[in-house]
């Protein structure tokens, strides 16, 4: 008789424990697929999050060309053509490299890659330099294949007149460091991490 009793005891004892088992398995599956859930609508809002920046990123770039198209179509008719700088295709193509090489960087205002070509064109205009003796301490270094806004830039630069400072600008530098030629010079002020100058203080 007690060995039956006790018989049925670890029965029940190993049912008891295969029931809890399967709890215990039910709700680890329960917590991993709530955590699988959670990780995929973080990741889509995320996905969202960036398509979202990506759009906005777009919409003001577009923006920034058309007022920059309306700008100049409406200045156009002020700008003394004599005072143009005419370029060839592969001098306009090397200014949009030195321009690309020195500002492209799509975090910096369309502005920054303005007034890099700017200080070319003034080099040029005001003081008759040849474009390689303008371009002679900028950085040429490959940075890809000029963007839309690089060529925008020139483009208001040298073909419209358009300026970002408006005395004569003839050189520029990167804030991290202080050349010694800006003693005395004239500061046209700065945009993003570049520091623009004209002539020397009288």
């Amino acid at each position: 008789m007690d060995r039956r009793k006790n018989l049925e005891d670890r029965r029940e004892r190993a049912r008891d424990r295969r029931k809890n088992n399967t709890i215990f398995i039910s709700i680890i599956g329960t917590l991993f697929g709530a955590f699988v859930i959670i990780a995929l609508l973080f990741i889509a809002s995320r996905l969202l999050d960036i398509k979202i920046m990506l759009t906005d990123s777009l919409d003001q770039q577009n923006y920034i060309r058309q007022e920059l198209d309306k700008q100049s179509t409406e200045n156009r008719s002020q700008v003394n053509s004599e005072a143009l700088v005419s370029l060839s295709d592969a001098d306009r193509a090397l200014i949009e490299r030195i321009v690309m090489s020195e500002a492209g960087d799509e975090r910096l205002p369309i502005e920054a890659r303005m007034a890099v070509a700017q200080t070319i064109y003034d080099r040029m205009h005001d003081f008759g330099d040849t474009l390689q003796v303008a371009i002679e301490t900028y950085s040429q270094k490959d940075n890809g294949a000029p963007t839309d806004s690089v060529k925008l830039a020139v483009e208001n630069v040298f073909d419209n007149g358009a300026r970002v400072y408006e005395g004569g600008t003839y050189q520029f530098h990167d804030d991290s460091v202080l050349p010694y030629w800006a003693e005395g010079k004239i500061s046209r002020g700065s945009i993003g991490n570049l520091r623009f100058y004209g002539g020397y203080e009288k």
